[in-house]
């Protein structure tokens, strides 16, 4: 009997799940996160039972925000202020059906880290386990989507005399990987002429940075 009422219990919260409208910012890494960004677009996703496309209508409060459509259960978002206040709500017949609250953000800076390290100091192994560099936006969750085309590295070390080396796309060269393998604690390489491809298709120079070898 109490595996009877569990079980019934189960489908109806299931059902009620299945009933809600659903707003997603896909432009998110974590699409459950209540956040617009300012100054980029945000492409957002309506779907749910509950939601009818035809016959409801879509607003957006706060933020100074431009709600474009880009078809059926789909906008383009754009922010221009940081707000905690910023609803979007769906109604028919001038009946507000369902509502939700996001909050609006400053996306944050562009930095470049080398694949799988959190400072600038690192072992030799370290460097050769993740031969990559990556782009990322500390404290954001928005999917930034720039590609770096090309980098340099100059090792600097007594023995090197601050080698200088060029890597098309991301990933080190396998020159770079063997002169890695040579360095001891306390010689650095630097990356810079670190150029990606944004969103918009410009070619576009990002801040370098050093490693130093521990």
């Amino acid at each position: 009997m109490w595996r009877s009422a569990i079980i019934i219990f189960l489908l109806i919260i299931s059902s009620s799940l299945r009933s809600q409208i659903i707003i997603s910012n896909v432009s998110l890494t974590d699409t459950t996160q209540n956040i617009f960004y300012i100054g980029v677009e945000n492409v957002l996703k309506i779907s749910g039972k509950e939601y009818r496309p035809l016959s409801q209508s879509v607003a957006i409060k706060g933020g100074d925000a431009e709600l474009i459509p880009r078809g059926i259960g789909t906008y383009i978002l754009k922010v221009q202020k940081e707000t905690d206040s910023c609803q979007m709500w769906i109604g028919t017949n001038k009946k507000i059906i369902f509502k939700k609250n996001f909050i609006c953000r400053k996306v944050g800076d562009i930095v470049v880290r080398y694949g799988g390290l959190n400072d600038p100091i690192a072992t030799v192994n370290q460097l050769l386990a993740n031969p990559f560099l990556f782009i990322d936006i500390p404290g954001s969750y928005y999917k930034h989507n720039f590609n770096i085309t090309s980098f340099t590295a100059a090792f600097i070390s007594y023995d090197l005399d601050s080698l200088k080396t060029f890597a098309v796309g991301n990933l080190l060269t396998n020159e770079q990987k063997e002169i890695i393998k040579k360095l001891k604690p306390g010689n650095k390489i630097f990356f810079d002429q670190i150029y990606a491809i944004s969103p918009d298709s410009r070619r576009r120079k990002l801040k370098p940075f050093t490693i130093t070898i521990k």
